[in-house]
């Protein structure tokens, strides 16, 4: 009972000389001399004695150091100790409340918070300190960084906790919206906890963190991030994390997206983290039809500490659908990743990559990998080397990024032999793409997806095939910048002859300009190749320079303009027999000649013609024919998009045969013959052109 009266005594004494104007001009000048800042309490300060020592505080406000600006201010505020374990050197707070908080936390461009010197007091060693509980509400608080330019603001903010001390257990909740640049979604986060003293240690149990709303470049998003369990002793620097698991979904401006997190246990010893399964799934779809996008990322054996990181497997498994085409690939390799100065290595790269394609492909493709790559994040670089394999090739890619923004690529293309019209569909075969597919396809959309980048790559192929032509030793520079696609040099070998050129496509202006030297090709086995049989013998030289504009390149037949000059010698037109045909002229004009039988041909020592090229008519002004018997001239044109040609061809004979016409043709020897030739590039039709007939 005495030690009770005392205390009431205590209590009354306090109260009794307690003045509320003294304390608040105290705690400013205190508060002025210690830290440079400016406390203002405008409204009521009171004391309280029951059930605890108390003091209540009306508005307030705290300064920026060394200046008037507002750090922090409150409506209103209220804390109540313990009075019988100030007698132990104890200081219990029973209640700590809060009305209307509002403060903002900020770095500048030097990376200075501006609460350093509120962080910088040592703890007091005389009393131990203890709150029961705390209550927020109201609160507004703010994080600027002027170093990134990034504000943050969490608004209309509830935070409620259990007791805090060195030993101790209790919930925690907060409710609140956050704010920014792209930013303004509700948060809620809720969690048990436990401080402990001996050995000192941090526990939190069912731990849940929620976001909903628009978060940075995404729309209509919920985010989750729960953890079953964390424990981290201080004392014995080591515990862990079970149980974690990150679920977030939104809108993208083109997609809908999905991400799952999972980690089943995290081991925290000393300076080192461990994890054996860490697993990231992700979907996406997007808002244009059949495109689609499901992968899910793992790494196994997670070792990391201060210096780097190390996994004993990545592995990425995904499927996706870009319009008519399917993608599987399945690829792993060891990792490592160091953090001073930041690097990047995959030693040992290998899986498989399949493709498939309904409407353009004959066969899925399975691509198997091979690779290594190493990044330096710091200085944004990386290289690497990439074996392929598919079906008979086998390719290698040695490539070098020396810079990521603007992109920059280099690479060395080495493959053993390449046939692309295994993978095709046959002619005729394929689907006609929609309109909507024929909007985004095409070579400029390749280019656009290329802006902003710049390539430059050497390649050598022992032998490709490409819509059955077939070529040999090819070696080309391709390079891109600027919109701008150039393949120069080109070279190849072609047919026992020789194939050299550039081209350039420009995306600005849908334009692509080919000029090409072809010398010496052997003329029969090409067009066998390319039109399934043989019209020419003979060999073939030819020089163009032709250019066609268009969004798509059925467009560039039509627009096709620029000259040719073609070269043919020592061979034979098949399916047409001149020294027949004028035999049978020579029977009078009494009826139309016998058409030549396939198997009949006319052989010649040289045909050339020179060719000027608009909206994608092929003009001729200048055909010369020569063979021993015979000599002719001619002119017309070809329409290259239907296909056909027109031409009038006057062939005289100049020399006997006894061997390719039959008997002597010395009766016309002298005369010339207008003969017209029109039909299908493949298979013309030629007949004697009365009309023209002097």
């Amino acid at each position: 009972m005495a030690v009770a009266a005392l205390l009431l005594l205590a209590a009354w004494l306090v109260l009794a000389s307690f003045d509320a104007a003294a304390l608040k001009a105290e705690l400013a000048q205190a508060v002025r001399d210690n830290n440079q800042r400016e406390l203002k309490i405008e409204g009521e300060l009171a004391l309280t004695l029951w059930p605890g020592i108390g003091l209540e505080i009306g508005r307030a406000s705290l300064s920026e150091r060394e200046s008037s600006q507002i750090f922090a201010s409150v409506e209103e505020a209220r804390a109540t100790l313990a009075l019988w374990p100030l007698f132990k050197k104890e200081l219990v707070i029973d209640g700590l409340h809060a009305k209307g908080l509002s403060a903002t936390v900020s770095r500048n461009a030097a990376g200075v918070l501006n609460i350093a010197d509120l962080l910088g007091g040592k703890d007091s060693q005389a009393f131990k300190f203890a709150l029961s509980r705390m209550a927020l509400e109201e609160a507004s608080l703010t994080w600027k960084d002027d170093k990134t330019g990034r504000r943050v603001v969490l608004q209309d903010a509830k935070l409620a906790t259990g007791e805090i001390s060195r030993s101790a257990r209790g919930e925690l909740s907060l409710q609140g919206r956050l704010q920014g640049a792209s930013l303004d979604a509700v948060i809620s986060a809720k969690s048990a906890y436990r401080f402990a003293e001996q050995p000192s240690s941090i526990t939190l149990e069912n731990t849940a963190l929620a976001l909903s709303g628009t978060l940075p470049t995404m729309q209509a998003a919920q985010a989750k991030f729960s953890l079953d369990r964390f424990r981290y002793s201080t004392a014995q620097a080591e515990g862990g994390a079970e149980g974690l698991q990150i679920v977030i979904k939104g809108d993208l401006p083109q997609d809908t997206i999905e991400a799952r997190l999972s980690v089943p246990r995290i081991v925290l010893a000393g300076d080192e983290a461990r994890s054996d399964a860490i697993q990231l799934a992700l979907k996406a779809k997007s808002a244009q039809p059949n495109r689609h996008l499901e992968a899910k990322l793992v790494a196994e054996g997670m070792r990391a500490d201060a210096t780097a990181l190390s996994l004993t497997r990545a592995g990425l498994d995904a499927t996706a659908q870009l319009g008519g085409v399917s993608l599987r690939t399945r690829l792993s390799s060891p990792a490592t990743m160091a953090f001073s100065p930041a690097q990047l290595a995959l030693s040992g790269l290998s899986g498989q990559l399949d493709i498939t394609d309904a409407k353009k492909l004959g066969k899925p493709m399975r691509v198997g990998i091979n690779s290594n790559l190493g990044v330096d994040l710091t200085h944004a670089r990386a290289q690497g080397q990439l074996n392929l394999r598919l079906d008979e090739t086998t390719a290698r890619i040695d490539w070098t990024m020396p810079r990521f923004s603007p992109l920059v690529l280099n690479a060395d293309l080495e493959a053993d032999q390449i046939n692309i019209d295994k993978y095709l569909l046959p002619k005729g075969a394929t689907q006609a793409a929609t309109p909507a597919e024929a909007a985004q396809g095409g070579m400029w959309a390749s280019l656009a997806a290329l802006e902003g980048v710049e390539l430059v790559t050497h390649a050598h192929i022992g032998s490709l095939q490409v819509a059955r032509i077939k070529a040999h030793d090819v070696k080309f520079d391709l390079k891109h910048a600027a919109g701008v696609l150039t393949v120069s040099p080109f070279q190849a070998g072609l047919y026992q002859g020789q194939a050299s050129g550039s081209l350039r496509a420009v995306a600005a202006s849908s334009e692509v300009n080919l000029k090409q030297q072809i010398s010496q090709i052997n003329l029969a086995p090409l067009l066998r190749d390319l039109l399934g049989e043989e019209p020419i013998e003979g060999r073939g030289s030819a020089v163009l320079d032709l250019t066609a504009r268009g969004a798509h390149s059925a467009d560039w037949a039509r627009s096709l303009f620029g000259s040719a000059r073609l070269e043919l010698k020592d061979g034979a037109i098949k399916g047409v027999n001149l020294p027949r045909l004028l035999r049978d002229l020579k029977a009078a004009a009494k009826s139309a000649p016998t058409p030549a039988a396939r198997s009949e041909k006319t052989d010649f020592t040289e045909i050339s013609a020179s060719f000027q090229i608009q909206r994608g008519i092929a003009r001729n002004e200048d055909l010369a024919f020569k063979s021993p018997l015979l000599r002719g001239s001619g002119s017309g044109s070809i329409d290259l998009p239907a296909g056909t040609l027109d031409y009038l061809a006057r062939v005289s004979v100049v020399g006997t045969s006894t061997g390719q016409g039959g008997e002597e043709r010395n009766d016309l020897r002298g005369v010339t013959l207008p003969l017209r030739i029109q039909g299908p590039l493949a298979a013309p039709k030629v007949q004697l052109d009365v009309g023209e007939m002097a």
